[in-house]
């Protein structure tokens, strides 16, 4: 089965300051099923992949890994008891070796990260699906999870964000985020995460707690929800109402 998804009817891109872009594209996108899979017996509720497995959070409580190439499965993983709310997978500290037209993964620290509706925060082996350590992270719902090749961060429904060791689970820094409308975060290095807010972007040093740059996105129009960030090198991508924005944020990261 294939479907085409369209974009803009034209082709288009215009400057709108504080290093802001917006884009447009007549291009359509041509998707081509080659598998179908009954993952589960209830609705999945997160989903993501890396370049050799997909993995799927439900209702169910529990998380599945398929393998991407031939679609089978590969784990079944528990410890949850509550929905799973989110998910990653990263296997930054994995190391790849390219032989022509082969692709090894050693799976040297490769992990997945979930997080269920009851607030508790499981990480497993990628390679195995070991769990390697469970904890009680949030009082309620955890919405968003990201990690860098140090940290894990999470964010949960009470409006904290808390900065975990990703090897042992051990809690580093938490920070208390009012007035959060999205669930939006992003690592732009190993310490500076980003976060968004009505009409703006927060810079955060993790280690400390203390925000180190907000750029604002409007002329001081907070109305808008920024919902969704993705970032490119030194840059991230964000809504602001029907337009893209693209923030270049160059930095340069003292190493100790």
């Amino acid at each position: 089965m294939t479907n085409v998804l369209l974009g803009h009817s034209r082709g288009s891109s215009h400057d709108m300051g504080n290093g802001g872009w917006t884009f447009g594209c007549d291009e359509s996108l041509k998707l081509i099923r080659y598998a179908a899979v009954r993952a589960h017996q209830q609705p999945i509720t997160v989903m993501t992949c890396d370049h050799k497995r997909l993995v799927t959070g439900a209702h169910d409580h529990t998380l599945k890994v398929f393998s991407i190439s031939d679609g089978s499965a590969m784990f079944t993983l528990h410890g949850h008891c509550g929905p799973i709310t989110s998910v990653f997978v990263d296997g930054s500290l994995g190391a790849l070796v390219d032989g022509g037209d082969v692709t090894v993964d050693m799976g040297v620290g490769a992990i997945i990260g979930s997080g269920s509706q009851d607030g508790m925060l499981c990480v497993w082996e990628l390679v195995t699906g070991v769990c390697v350590y469970s904890v009680q992270a949030h009082d309620g719902i955890i919405t968003t999870l990201t990690c860098t090749t140090s940290y894990i961060l999470s964010l949960g429904g009470d409006e904290k964000l808390c900065v975990w060791e990703r090897f042992q689970g051990h809690l580093l820094n938490t920070l208390q985020l009012t007035q959060m409308y999205c669930t939006s975060m992003v690592m732009l290095t190993n310490k500076l995460l980003i976060t968004s807010r009505q009409g703006s972007l927060t810079v955060w040093d993790i280690t400390s707690g203390i925000p180190v740059r907000v750029v604002r996105l409007g002329d001081r129009d907070d109305s808008v929800f920024i919902r969704h960030m993705m970032p490119v090198a030194d840059t991230i991508i964000c809504d602001y109402g029907n337009q893209l924005r693209v923030v270049k944020l160059p930095v340069a990261e003292k190493i100790d």
